[in-house]
């Protein structure tokens, strides 16, 4: 009797590079409808489903429709926004899920005039695909507050909305 085994497929490294151009160009896709200041364009970025969280400010949300009511009043009040990125990484980690890795700073400009330049953040953002098409499962955000992730996180390029 022969043991029933999963097949095991490894990754070439030239689908590794293709899966990386692809993640990094929907997520860059979405960083820049987040700069947008548009709720309605970047939640469709966002699994629809219970499955999908995001880890932030001590707390973590579940859910297509929590994350939506946490969004929607912050993207309200927003009237620009800009983010610094220091450094960015994506590790595909199968065929199906691959994770960005970055570290910058960004700042926000309110409606009420109001500007908040933000202490350097660390982001991990794990992206998979549904159905065809590249979806945020989860992300992990947290502020980089002491010095020495200060001086890590020293911005390399600016990320601005397209015009």
């Amino acid at each position: 009797m022969v043991a029933c085994k999963p097949t095991v497929t490894e990754l070439t490294d030239e689908q590794k590079a293709a899966l990386t151009d692809t993640v990094s160009a929907v997520h860059e896709e979405m960083m820049q409808r987040w700069l947008a200041t548009d709720f309605d364009s970047v939640m469709p970025y966002f699994l629809n489903s219970p499955e999908v969280g995001w880890a932030w400010s001590g707390g973590v949300r579940h859910g297509y429709a929590d994350l939506g009511a946490l969004f929607r009043p912050i993207f309200d009040s927003f009237e620009s926004a800009e983010f610094a990125v220091g450094d960015q990484r994506v590790d595909v980690l199968a065929r199906e899920a691959a994770c960005v890795r970055e570290y910058g700073a960004y700042t926000t400009t309110y409606t009420k005039g109001m500007t908040r330049k933000r202490d350097p953040f660390v982001m991990t953002t794990i992206w998979v695909r549904r159905n065809g098409e590249s979806k945020i499962l989860h992300i992990d955000e947290a502020s980089a507050e002491s010095v020495l992730l200060r001086q890590l996180c020293q911005p390399k390029r600016r990320l601005r909305q397209n015009a």
